[in-house]
């Protein structure tokens, strides 16, 4: 009798251990690919941060430049007779874009001929 339900709970004990064996090297395996998922997305961090980095530096070698060319069209207009010269359009980059673009014309005004009749 006694013996029949000490190997009867043994037998319990021995296939709830080899369940939870089961279950832990499964478990294992998820935390391993878990693992290897956290490697590649840090990869992929590092290039998009690197490429953010060079992306910033082009931004802001652009807008030196703009800047420049803000400095030098305000000279201009300064120095020019203003009568002769009208400013068109300037458009200053933004940082939401990859792109950063400066775009400015001046052109010579017109000037009225009058015509007299005789």
């Amino acid at each position: 009798g006694d013996v029949y339900k000490r190997q009867a709970q043994m037998k319990v004990i021995k296939d709830q251990e080899r369940k939870i064996d089961a279950g832990l090297t499964n478990l294992q395996k998820g935390v391993g690919r878990l693992h290897q998922i956290a490697i590649q997305i840090g990869s992929e961090i590092d290039v998009q941060n690197k490429m953010l980095d060079n992306t910033e530096k082009v931004v802001d070698q652009q807008t030196n430049k703009l800047a420049s060319i803000n400095r030098r069209l305000d000279k201009l207009v300064k120095n020019s007779n203003p009568i002769n010269l009208s400013l068109i359009h300037i458009s200053e980059p933004t940082r939401l874009l990859s792109i950063s673009y400066a775009v400015f014309c001046l052109k010579k005004k017109k000037r009225k001929c009058k015509k007299y009749n005789t």
